[in-house]
């Protein structure tokens, strides 16, 4: 089940909406202002929009919507329209819209349409919560990171949970909260390098205790646990740290 912005101030087209996806929480305004007042409260997976409302053109608001919906990710944007024409369509998906559909329209394919769209967002949302570099796999949603390394079994390996196993029998690294975040830093940007400064923001936030050095520590603890695999913190001098991949 998916939660739908509608932006419609037709009683009938409203609906005829709400009986099509009678499966989702379907949230209902009439006007912009209404839209504005509830998209930076409510996480949304797919908006309807009306192009034609009471207060203003949808266009507008389409124009904008990547900036002011707030700091969620951007939903996708069904078009639901009378104006056929095609220099609105081509102007609504220059403007972002993922899907045009055209007023009357069929309930059945308006169902199967959204459906569709929806599908394939939490296909690509599960995708995107694993990370794979080389022999390491980490799990963004359960935060847990396993090494498939050979040597990764063998006794003693700094940082591995000896009676942990992930899928295939990969290993479990143990690490901390801060090791993870370090790590997802990194392996989000293979090869880039970044300064303590730039690190302490992207992952202790607005701590002004933290000191510089806290950086190196926790690098340090980092390596050594992810030592057996091919993936690599390395020094940049004078420049900072950056993922890379030992030569095998």
């Amino acid at each position: 089940m998916g939660r739908i912005l509608c932006i419609e101030d037709n009683l009938e087209v409203q609906i005829l909406v709400e009986a099509s996806l009678s499966e989702h929480e379907v949230v209902m305004v009439k006007t912009l202002k209404e839209a504005n007042e509830i998209k930076g409260s409510n996480n949304f997976d797919l908006v309807l929009l009306d192009l034609e409302l009471p207060d203003g053109d949808g266009m507008n608001f389409l124009a904008t919507l990547s900036v002011t919906f707030t700091q969620l990710q951007l939903p996708p944007v069904f078009i639901i329209t009378a104006r056929t024409d095609i220099a609105n369509k081509l102007t609504a998906f220059s403007l972002g819209a993922d899907d045009f559909i055209c007023k009357p329209f069929d309930t059945v394919e308006l169902r199967a349409r959204i459906n569709a769209k929806l599908k394939k967002q939490q296909e690509n949302s599960r995708r995107q919560e694993l990370i794979r570099l080389k022999d390491l796999s980490i799990n963004l949603g359960t935060q847990r990171v396993y090494s498939s390394a050979g040597s990764a079994g063998s006794a003693g390996s700094a940082g591995m949970n000896q009676g942990t196993q992930g899928n295939h029998g990969n290993q479990l690294i143990d690490l901390t909260s801060l090791e993870f975040k370090l790590l997802v830093t990194f392996a989000k940007s293979p090869e880039r390098v970044f300064n303590r400064e730039q690190l302490l923001s992207v992952v202790w936030g607005n701590n002004f205790q933290v000191m510089d050095r806290t950086v190196d520590t926790h690098i340090g603890h980092l390596r050594r646990k992810i030592q057996h695999s091919t993936v690599q913190i390395e020094t940049v001098v004078n420049e900072g740290y950056r993922l890379s991949f030992k030569s095998m």
